[in-house]
């Protein structure tokens, strides 16, 4: 008989204590860092500006979630409390899922496979966004308990356990699109752990009907709900690169995103991916040797696992994708490591007296890899958290320097209630840009507009945030009156500030 859920997190209480210390540790900014990055503060500005941008894109039920954490102004605080609650709950149910098919889990697979959740920077990458970081997070939650309805209904449930399931399927795709790969990833992650427990053939097909079953209803699902809900909206953001680019292009941004993960080629990237990828891969050969009669069915699971699942929006897209989509592939990785540290126990613990050196040693090794990889992504996560405060920090500063700065031409302007400002060039953040997002400069984006000069809706935003609210000239003003850029200096030198038609126009840098 399975454990149940309570049984569960009642056995491993002790280690998933650590794993809450661990994640407000590592993500524990979000409670203390009031740090606003691109689009929080749209959010912040006015929410309703966001829903539609999120209503355009197909993601209603983002929109359906953030109105109930945040009635009235949105709140960092209460985002930050709801994405760590939402972020432990995540990590115990993803755990408790990757034990479905056996009857007991070691300790340290429940610790080693938990780390592995709450210090992935890719999940750092996502919650750099505030303004959705509690719904992303609760929904995680939810993809996990579709999976688990699925696994009761290949056991014997009846259909209403399928039924549930694609209605939480359907809703997790409205609140992100990159839940299609996560919702593959955690079906192929079920399916191998039901070869790997030699569980019966009626069962493991059942198991993947079911899970087509719900990919596909609750696909459909949403995509009815967002023509709905949203008429003149689309389904998904971006393009769709294999109607709009040359074949050999798209294959390339493709096997880059493969080349990030198996080969490790950024940050949010921890080279124990790869290495833990060989420990599973031998495990399952091994497993395969002794099974004949499992071999397809195993190799087939591993193969989508690895090379389809977590990459099922690049294939579909044509391309690669930003890495704060790219989270299923820290799913992927705790999997990897759950597998891996399973072989490990083994090694050390239950085989120790019989195991003879190069057991011994591969148990060792296992263990370096495992927890070198928690150790690595914990502290590029702190990395990333800290990088995001000086960042804000500095813009921060910056803003409050602008402000005083264009005083005396704030007291100068013939009509000081209709005053605007208008923005040309960048200003780039003292710190490193470490990633798409993090590190960069609110002033260093939506550079290229008419003219050169720009409304900067995120800077004004940001300002407004600050209690420094200004106003902002039309395009068509701006054309008709903007300076020359190119004479003017860069901010602070003096002249990169000019009062012109009631308008104070400021050149941040150099595009």
């Amino acid at each position: 008989m399975r454990n149940s859920l309570f049984t569960f997190v009642k056995t491993h209480s002790l280690n998933l204590i650590v794993v809450a210390a661990a994640c407000v540790l590592i993500q524990g900014r979000l409670l203390l860092q009031p740090s606003v990055g691109i689009d929080t503060e749209v959010m912040l500005y006015n929410p309703e500006l966001q829903y539609r941008a999120w209503e355009s894109i197909g993601r209603n039920g983002l929109v359906l979630l953030s109105r109930l954490f945040q009635p009235g102004a949105f709140s960092l605080m209460r985002a930050g409390i709801l994405t760590l609650v939402f972020l432990f709950l995540a990590a115990v149910l993803w755990t408790y899922l990757f034990s479905s098919f056996r009857k007991e889990t070691g300790r340290l697979q429940v610790l080693i496979v938990s780390l592995v959740l709450v210090c992935s920077p890719l999940l750092t990458e996502q919650f750099y966004f505030r303004l959705q970081s509690a719904e992303v997070a609760l929904t995680m939650c939810l993809v996990a308990a579709a999976l688990l309805l699925v696994r009761h209904f290949a056991e014997g449930g009846g259909w209403a356990f399928l039924c549930v399931a694609s209605l939480l399927f359907g809703f997790s795709v409205s609140v992100y699109q990159s839940f299609v790969a996560l919702f593959l990833t955690g079906a192929a992650i079920l399916y191998v752990q039901a070869v790997l427990a030699e569980e019966e053939k009626v069962l493991r097909k059942r198991l993947l009907s079911a899970s087509l079953a719900v990919f596909a209803a609750g696909f459909l699902l949403c995509r009815i709900a967002v023509r709905v809900l949203s008429p003149a909206g689309m389904f998904a953001a971006g393009d769709i690169f294999w109607t709009s680019r040359p074949f050999g292009e798209n294959l390339y941004d493709i096997l880059r995103a493969y080349a990030y993960v198996y080969g490790a080629r950024s940050m949010d990237f921890t080279p124990a991916i790869p290495l833990t990828a060989v420990l599973v891969c031998v495990i399952a050969w091994r497993f395969a040797k002794e099974r004949r009669h499992l071999r397809g069915a195993l190799f087939a699971g591993m193969f989508v696992l690895l090379f389809v699942a977590p990459f099922a929006v690049h294939l579909f897209v044509g391309g690669s994708l930003p890495a704060r989509a790219r989270f299923p592939v820290s799913f992927l990785y705790a999997f990897l490591a759950f597998l891996a540290a399973r072989r490990m126990e083994e090694f050390l613990f239950t085989e120790k007296e019989e195991a003879g050196p190069a057991q011994m040693l591969a148990g060792y090794l296992t263990a370096l890899v495992l927890f070198g990889g928690i150790v690595h992504s914990g502290y590029v996560s702190f990395y990333l958290g800290m990088t995001d405060l000086t960042r804000y920090r500095e813009d921060v500063a910056f803003a409050q320097e602008l402000w005083e700065e264009s005083a005396s031409l704030r007291t100068q302007a013939p009509d000081a209630a209709a005053l605007t400002y208008a923005f040309y060039g960048v200003h780039a953040a003292e710190t490193e840009e470490v990633s798409e997002v993090i590190g960069k400069s609110v002033f260093g984006w939506d550079a290229a507009e008419e003219a050169g000069w720009r409304t900067a809706p995120r800077i004004r935003y940001f300002f407004a945030y600050l209690g420094m609210p200004y106003a902002a000239p039309e395009a068509s003003r701006i054309k008709e009156h903007a300076p020359d850029a190119a004479a003017m200096p860069s901010f602070p030198l003096e002249g990169s500030m000019i009062l012109s038609d009631n308008t104070v126009y400021i050149k941040l840098g150099a595009e």
